[in-house]
């Protein structure tokens, strides 16, 4: 049985443990100060109702924290992070074992996020600046051609190419600030 302890704060609709302990069968794992994780190593499992493990929460010290699920059928679903307290990397992946997300980020924000088709084919890939604003997006074809490219300025789309199937460019667009094609 897991049992939590602690001060709970609401922010932005989700719960925070703020400051406070985690206990695990009356043995501490986890302590929050000022919202800042200080775990000790270890792990904690959490299974399904069948016995597949539905959760693990890995803590390899007060550096790096990771906490992988998976489904009910025993494969990874999704895979998050933790290095130094700041968000390093997040991944998902479908019920049949195959990547379909990647997020990296560099100083806590978003710096790299890509998706794939379910074939294994990259589907897109977004990069984001300094301040988590995006500054470039390219998307595949299922055939892995490039389908479009969208350059962003000041976080809004400024310019965009477009391509056809065989991946030929069929169109180059400057974008307004109402988001028209000039």
């Amino acid at each position: 049985m897991v049992v939590s302890i602690g001060l709970w704060r609401p922010i932005a609709r989700r719960i925070r443990l703020v400051h406070g302990i985690f206990r695990f069968a009356h043995e501490e794992i986890t302590k929050v100060k000022n919202g800042l994780i200080q775990s000790r190593p270890g792990e904690l499992d959490e299974y399904y109702p069948g016995g597949r493990l539905k959760e693990r929460r890995v803590t390899e010290g007060p550096a790096k924290h990771t906490r992988t699920n998976w489904y009910e059928g025993g494969q990874k679903q999704s895979e998050v992070i933790f290095e130094k307290n700041q968000l390093l990397v997040t991944r998902t992946w479908t019920s049949e074992g195959k990547l379909a997300s990647e997020t990296v980020y560099r100083k806590g924000q978003a710096d790299v996020e890509r998706a794939w088709f379910p074939s294994g084919q990259l589907s897109s890939e977004t990069s984001y600046d300094g301040n988590g604003q995006t500054v470039l997006l390219k998307q595949w074809q299922p055939n892995g051609q490039l389908r479009m490219i969208v350059e962003f300025k000041d976080g809004s789309p400024y310019k965009s190419l477009q391509y056809d199937p065989q991946g030929h460019k069929i169109g180059e667009y400057l974008i307004d600030e109402k988001h028209s094609r000039i």
